[in-house]
């Protein structure tokens, strides 16, 4: 990721400047990888045992330092050096080191079922490399269709000028407020129903799946009527001074604003697919999808019938719509509950 990163970013069709801020940015961003992969291992696995709070507790230190890093490398406050770009990475790369290292010291010290995992063999267990290569390798295939597509995606909306490119971002981040209620009820999903169907009590474990669906459900369509509402003044926020922009932006975070309980279905159902072992399904369901709706129509709105932005968006949110479809379908034929891993 490190090494080419400016290959990719000119195949983005970014320009020279860009290129130069972002091959820097992206070397550091490519070795934090590393740690974020560990943090990830170790943070799965103690939402599998139920044990939610420490991996939130080390996201929350992660987030902070990543702040506070950006802010002082970022525009050389403090004392500190100006970097920019290539000091977001930095700050990146050290607040994932120091969540890396918090977790594993935790895990190894603090009361939970993953404490003795230094005392176990490291050889390699065929029966358990099994289990994991038919769950993790499906999962990998999910998130490699998935980003794939959202290169294609952004490829696009780069093409649009910068004005466009910038209200995408800001909206995607502003987005991503309403996403954190989604993330919890998927991981609470994922965890739910994998303990009931380790302890044989399917009835359960569906109970918890629609339960939490419920409960995502209602709470992102709040979450989407508050940015429907003040998706102006959020945008605003971020880019005060440049109406265009402002009015870009704002646009699009209210069509997906309408999307907020479709989001919620996906990523509660794919955690509860998830929990079950059906990996392979939810790659299917969300690959065919981002391709097939959200690529082929951001190409058809944009290109061909000139929507803009807007028509890319109009895009998404018809892949979200769909997802949940499947999703739903997929859960309601119940064979994630025959799966044995």
């Amino acid at each position: 990721f490190s090494v080419f990163s400016g290959t990719c970013l000119r195949l983005m069709g970014a320009e020279p400047d860009v290129i130069t801020q972002g091959t820097r940015y992206f070397w550091w961003k490519g070795l934090s990888l590393v740690f974020e992969y560990i943090t990830m291992t170790f943070a799965a696995g103690l939402r599998g045992s139920g044990n939610t709070r420490l991996p939130m507790w080390v996201g929350m230190v992660v987030n902070g330092l990543n702040l506070a890093g950006n802010y002082v490398l970022i525009g050389g406050n403090l004392g500190f050096p100006r970097m920019n770009a290539e000091g977001a990475g930095l700050a990146t790369a050290f607040a994932r080191f120091i969540g890396m290292m918090i977790i594993i010291l935790l895990t190894t010290t603090q009361a939970n079922p993953l404490k003795d995992w230094l005392k176990g063999s490291f050889g390699p267990d065929r029966e358990a490399l099994g289990s994991v290569l038919r769950i993790g390798v499906p999962a990998s295939g999910e998130r490699l269709t998935l980003r794939g597509a959202q290169l294609l995606y952004t490829r696009a909306i780069a093409g649009l000028g910068t004005a466009a490119y910038a209200a995408h971002q800001i909206a995607l981040r502003t987005e991503s407020i309403s996403l954190v209620l989604g993330f919890s009820f998927g991981a609470t999903a994922t965890t739910l129903v994998g303990q009931y169907l380790g302890a044989n009590d399917h009835e359960k474990a569906e109970r918890a799946a629609r339960k939490s669906q419920q409960i995502a459900t209602v709470a992102m369509a709040c979450a989407g009527v508050l940015l429907f509402i003040f998706a102006p003044v959020i945008v605003r926020l971020f880019i005060p001074d440049n109406p265009e922009v402002v009015a870009l932006g704002a646009s699009v975070v209210r069509i997906v604003a309408v999307a907020q309980p479709f989001m919620a279905i996906n990523h509660v159902l794919a955690g509860s697919l998830r929990g079950a072992g059906d990996t392979a399904w939810v790659m299917y369901i969300t690959g065919a999808s981002a391709w097939a709706v959200r690529v082929v129509l951001t190409y058809l709105l944009v290109g061909s019938f000139g929507l803009h932005l807007q028509g890319a968006w109009y895009a998404m949110v018809l892949d979200l719509v769909f997802r949940s479809v499947l999703f739903r379908w997929r859960f309601g034929t119940g064979k994630w509950k025959e799966i044995r891993v």
